[in-house]
């Protein structure tokens, strides 16, 4: 692995921003995410480790759920769910 030279003052980049969202109505579900992960598959994983009652597959599935890069760098460095839509019921 190549380590990453920064000058003085460089910050490293943080992790794209994505948003997951679905159809549907339910109670003790989730509607959507907004994660930082470096690619779909990895925001679709992140959506899906935090599902509700809806069950994870929701967000691994494309036929089943959308995943829109928002921006190309967020200030995080780690693979996480930054805001999750939910209806607790």
């Amino acid at each position: 692995m190549t380590e990453l030279k920064l000058k003085e003052g460089e910050r490293t980049p943080g992790l794209p921003l994505w948003l997951l969202e679905r159809s549907g109505m339910g109670y003790d579900e989730a509607f959507g995410f907004v994660v930082a992960a470096r690619n779909e598959e990895r925001a679709r994983q992140v959506a899906a480790s935090h599902a509700g009652a809806e069950g994870g597959d929701v967000w691994r599935k494309r036929r089943r759920s959308t995943c829109v890069k928002i921006a190309r760098e967020g200030r995080w460095r780690r693979e996480r769910e930054i805001i999750r839509d939910f209806n607790a019921g």
